[in-house]
């Protein structure tokens, strides 16, 4: 396949011809730094409208179907829950480096299960910590590395 876009006119606008949209899930968690969201998703838009396709789409995403405040005081509905997430490209967790889900062995067998399916797993701010998994025992020397304990 090409690595350039393949266009198509419908209504009047270019839509990619593509299959092969790049699929993103922005995991959030409470405290998450709302920065870190805006600065991972805004650059995906902005390629969408500057190239009239939908390469790429992504969802927020929580643990349950929480409202979930951010850093800055801004709550959000997630799209979906981490346990319903189908395959997507690439998850990124975003969180405050103290967080921890409340279901640690559902939530990381999703991230385990996705991930067996292809899926990249990465982390923005306190994110990387839940990479490491675990207890916070477990991820002591990672949290104050990071200034969190």
């Amino acid at each position: 396949s090409t690595p350039y876009p393949i266009y198509r006119i419908e209504n009047g606008e270019k839509m990619s011809t593509r299959d092969d949209q790049r699929k993103f899930a922005f995991v959030i968690m409470p405290g998450f730094p709302l920065a870190c969201l805006t600065s991972a998703i805004e650059p995906l838009r902005a390629c969408n409208e500057i190239t009239g396709t939908d390469q790429f789409s992504w969802q927020v995403v929580s643990e349950n179907s929480d409202t979930v405040k951010c850093s800055a005081g801004v709550t959000f509905d997630p799209d979906i829950t981490l346990a319903e997430l189908p395959h997507c490209d690439a998850i990124y967790l975003l969180s405050t480096p103290n967080s921890q889900f409340g279901d640690q062995r559902l939530s990381n067998g999703a991230l385990r299960n996705l991930h067996r399916r292809g899926a990249i797993i990465g982390g923005f701010s306190g994110g990387i910590l839940q990479m490491a998994g675990g207890s916070a025992g477990d991820r002591s020397d990672a949290a104050r590395a990071c200034g969190a304990d």
